[in-house]
């Protein structure tokens, strides 16, 4: 499960990103303020999703996504933990990388 994405890691590279705002003759300036809408880097946001986003175990990937046998469904796939179907890209706390 060391997989998954921790708060802690979340959090710790929002704090790495870069924040701006604009000041009041309209200027885009570094840090961050509570007056003014605060604005982030384009490319810091990008790059922190990146790295959230790598750790997640979507259910094509993982080991409860099961092919389903219901008349009418056949050709769909569940997840065997939650029991629904779910599209290859959903993800949940408890997925588990298949093996192999």
């Amino acid at each position: 499960m060391s997989d998954l994405i921790s708060r802690e890691a979340t959090l710790d590279i929002v704090a790495g990103i870069d924040w701006y705002h604009v000041n009041e003759k309209g200027n885009l300036v570094h840090g961050s303020t509570n007056d003014y809408v605060s604005y982030m880097k384009y490319k810091d946001v990008i790059k922190a999703i990146e790295r959230v986003t790598e750790a997640v175990v979507h259910c094509k990937d993982c080991a409860h996504w099961k092919p389903c046998e219901v008349k009418g469904f056949e050709g769909k796939r569940y997840c065997e933990w939650a029991g629904w179907l779910v599209g290859e890209n959903a993800y949940c706390v408890y997925g588990e990388k298949q093996e192999g």
